[in-house]
């Protein structure tokens, strides 16, 4: 019944193993708006070490990991035109922290409010979570669904729900949930109405190899997701059809349709990963690697990593949207602009509260600040590993 972070592969693995369910069963999904930007901090924190506390883990550490959780959520700041803003409710969007963050504000809610909840006990046959969106099968009637509805809402500052709900079909995640009249329930997959034809042109400035692992990936999902056996052939020719509009040739269809994707991937873990950006000449390098592999097996025998072959890994070059679109669109008014938090271009610009430290790395490692040891190395971690660069008041 609980939060899943596996996603559809989970849901779907619910769903097939629910039992015909009686007649007067609404198929219900409820959506958090707006999650991970409205969890007030200090409930956010105390959520989180609610979550981190019933599962053994030591008090030092819990300590350790909330003080953490608490200088990323209160010192995130974002500029916009000329000035800087400090973020005083929920997570950044980009943050690494967000999704387990909100799961587990989620999480404490549905342990302290919703479980124990008179309307879900005697109401709710199936309840499962992803994040901020829930799939619920409802035995009851419409009033009694808008009552426990009302409760979600009101129950816990930052949350607000909204419901979908239908006898017969539902959309989750990217699947459609089929109730027939005896109760058995089915799947098939679920496009929005404004979807449009985006996968991956295959004249597209991309390695090879994810060009030929799309159609796998995509024909694979239809397989697992469509449970009816002739809307699961009319879903695969869909699916050809939208990658031929796409310019992917027949025989790659062909391989993706025939490969066997129920087989065991080798486990990447002990690999060593070789990043680099994309270019068309890299598998000419990856190929001299792969044949002089064989002297670091042969120097170093102790190590395991060296005995798997090495794992070549792309990353994005820069392209032409990365030119035309920025996220500092500049100064709206002529004059000195803001490049420094603790030096705003105006008073009258800056919305951080006048009372804050300096914002700066060195400023927080090396004033007078009444920051203990503890404090100091929390800090100097987050501002290294809590982004994946620094922020402009790093500078």
């Amino acid at each position: 019944m609980k939060c899943d972070g596996r996603g559809s592969r989970s849901f779907l693995e619910t769903i097939r193993s629910i039992t015909p369910i009686p007649p007067d069963t609404l198929l219900v999904s409820f959506d958090v708006k707006d999650l991970y930007t409205s969890i007030p901090h200090t409930n956010g924190i105390q959520s989180t070490r609610w979550l981190l506390s019933i599962n053994n883990i030591s008090p030092d550490l819990v300590d350790l990991c909330c003080d953490l959780l608490s200088i990323a959520l209160n010192n995130n700041f974002f500029l916009f035109e000329d000035t800087y803003y400090l973020q005083v409710r929920g997570s950044a969007m980009v943050s690494n922290v967000a999704p387990p963050y909100a799961n587990a504000y989620m999480a404490h809610f549905e342990d302290t409010s919703i479980y124990t909840h008179a309307l879900f006990q005697n109401h709710v046959l199936t309840w499962k979570r992803y994040i901020d969106d829930v799939f619920c099968i409802w035995r009851g009637d419409l009033d009694s669904l808008q009552d426990f509805f009302l409760f979600l809402k009101t129950s816990w500052p930052g949350l607000d729900f909204t419901m979908t709900h239908d006898p017969y079909q539902i959309s989750f995640l990217d699947t459609l949930v089929i109730k027939d009249t005896n109760g058995n329930l089915s799947t098939d997959l679920y496009s929005k109405p404004t979807d449009r034809n985006s996968l991956l042109h295959y004249d597209s400035f991309h390695p090879k190899n994810m060009k030929r692992s799309i159609p796998k990936s995509q024909l694979h999902r239809v397989t697992k997701i469509v449970s009816d056996p002739v809307i699961k052939e009319q879903r695969t020719s869909e699916m050809k059809s939208k990658f031929r509009e796409r310019g992917y040739p027949p025989r790659i269809l062909d391989t993706a349709s025939t490969n066997d994707t129920t087989r065991v991937r080798d486990s990447a873990m002990s690999r060593i990963p070789f990043v680099h950006q994309y270019h068309p000449a890299a598998y000419r390098l990856h190929k001299t690697i792969r044949q002089h592999w064989h002297i670091l097996q042969t120097a170093f025998p102790t190590v395991k990593e060296f005995q798997h072959p090495f794992l070549p890994c792309f990353k994005r070059p820069r392209n032409i949207k990365d030119s035309l679109v920025r996220a500092d669109i500049g100064p709206i008014h002529p004059g000195p602009t803001q490049r420094f938090l603790s030096n705003p271009r105006t008073e009258s610009s800056v919305l951080i509260p006048r009372t804050l430290p300096p914002v700066t790395l060195f400023d927080y490692l090396h004033s007078e600040l009444p920051l203990s040891p503890l404090e100091r190395t929390s800090i100097l971690f987050f501002f290294c590993g809590a982004h994946k660069s620094p922020p402009p008041a790093v500078i």
